[in-house]
């Protein structure tokens, strides 16, 4: 295995001229820059283990030195101890081929493991190390596949370990005194997670279907988290809040008023936000159930030929946790074919009648794209807006073949920036930019955005 000398890359990226440099030697400069930070890792971890040897406050040297929290000596030392433990992990990290953050996905594997499998794991995790230089496997990629190993070893398909994360659920609250705001802080099994991210998703839909507070965030990220927030209020109060009412007739005592009569009124005090929510006959929200949206993909066949199915859940679950999920959600299956083509119930073609995309349109869309289209974003796809490709005000219409979900930032580069969007057979993405350059991606790809090339014309 090749050992990258810092002093030689270090000496590579001096030459670069930013100013002067073109594309390809742009990208040689940060991977040679991925390498020199993946050489400072190994050897602060080389450091922190002499000064193990010198001290018994080395974790605290370390952190000190760094400049860093006191767990970053904690992380140093449990780098080295891993390394040591997984030699073909060690041998990579030292070499700089491997980042300390591969190393940290190993530790946390094997701290998540049983003990009756945690030598075995350790093992495989020395033949992946290899794997993970020879393909490219960014450290979360890396994290997973150890999980999918972790998971056979069991050979109880991941029962045990969705059992470990039922009982890791945790929920804590407490006050920030620098800003004074009421914080929390929850770790949920993935079962749980996904139906609690499900209804949030569903009261936001519902409460901001045609407009949002004006006292929201600008920023897209900022926003969604702020509506989410008022969503989580909703979800928790159990009738249609009435503060005015509570502070004319009642006391406040905790989460409890004492109403006219005399009796505990439950929400009462809730901020006012909440009544943006629809609420129905019987005070309690509508917010209907958990989305979940089914893509069977028709062009990535599993080991025996089938079309691979991606039930929208970001982490690898049983399969009896599946069917319960389902069971408890609304689920709308998307069908995605070789010729960049999306099936799914409802109307996917609106053309001249409305210009706004309807709920079937974005369920076809996010199941083509995670994120926005543009090459390289990596911003959610429920913070884009569908954009349309040939321009509402210049005939287009609301089609799926006319739609693209963009960022707020890439959504105004095209109609302020001087982009030209064009969308070719198998949704193959032009993008045409002010200085006469171009780029142009593949198909779709719910994982991976593969960019073809960039032309000047």
């Amino acid at each position: 295995m090749k050992v990258f000398e810092p002093g030689e890359l270090v000496a590579g990226l001096k030459r670069v001229e930013i100013d002067a440099a073109e594309r390809a030697e742009i990208i040689c400069a940060l991977e040679g820059l991925r390498r020199v930070r993946a050489r400072a890792d190994a050897a602060e971890v080389a450091l922190g283990r002499r000064l193990h040897d010198l001290t018994p406050f080395a974790d605290r040297d370390v952190s000190s030195a760094a400049q860093r929290s006191a767990r970053h000596g904690d992380r140093v030392r449990e780098r080295g101890d891993t390394a040591a433990a997984v030699p073909a992990m060690g041998d990579a990290f030292s070499a700089g081929v491997l980042s300390g953050e591969h190393v940290d996905a190993v530790s946390k594997a094997l701290r998540a493991a049983p003990a009756k499998v945690r030598d075995a794991l350790a093992a495989k995790a020395g033949e992946l190390a290899p794997v993970a230089v020879g393909s490219g496997l960014s450290p979360d990629e890396f994290a997973d596949r150890l999980r999918v190993e972790s998971d056979r070893l069991e050979a109880d398909d991941g029962m045990a370990r969705f059992e470990r994360q039922r009982r890791a659920t945790r929920f804590r609250t407490w006050t920030d005194r620098r800003d004074g705001m009421f914080r929390v802080s929850g770790a949920f099994d993935p079962l749980s997670g996904a139906m609690l991210h499900g209804r949030l998703q569903s009261a936001m839909a519902a409460m901001f279907a045609k407009e949002v507070p004006a006292v929201a965030p600008d920023d897209p990220g900022e926003r969604q988290d702020f509506l989410r927030g008022l969503a989580l209020l909703a979800l928790t109060a159990r009738c249609k809040p009435d503060p005015e009412g509570a502070q004319r007739t009642g006391s406040v005592v905790g989460d409890v008023a004492n109403g006219p009569d005399g009796r505990e009124r439950s929400d009462a005090g809730v901020d006012a936000n909440v009544e943006w929510v629809p609420y129905g006959p019987s005070g309690r929200p509508m917010v209907g159930r958990p989305e979940l949206v089914v893509v069977i993909d028709t062009t990535v066949l599993d080991e025996k030929g089938r079309p691979t199915v991606d039930w929208g859940i970001p982490v690898s679950v049983p399969y009896a946790v599946v069917v319960d999920l389902a069971r408890r959600s609304s689920v709308h299956a998307v069908l995605v074919d070789g010729d960049g083509g999306v099936s799914t119930a409802g109307v996917l073609d609106l053309g001249r009648t409305t210009r706004l995309a309807n709920r079937a349109q974005r369920r076809a869309l996010r199941a083509l794209y995670p994120t926005c289209s543009v090459p390289g974003c990596g911003v959610r796809f429920e913070l884009t807006k569908l954009h349309h490709v040939v321009p509402w005000c210049a005939g287009g219409r609301t089609d799926l073949n006319n739609l693209l979900p963009v960022c707020n930032g890439h959504h105004d580069c095209a109609h302020h920036g001087g982009w030209k969007f064009t969308l070719g057979p198998q949704r193959v993405l032009t993008i045409s930019f002010p200085d006469g350059r171009t780029l142009t991606t593949g198909p779709p790809k719910r994982t991976t955005t593969a960019v073809l090339g960039v032309k000047r014309e």
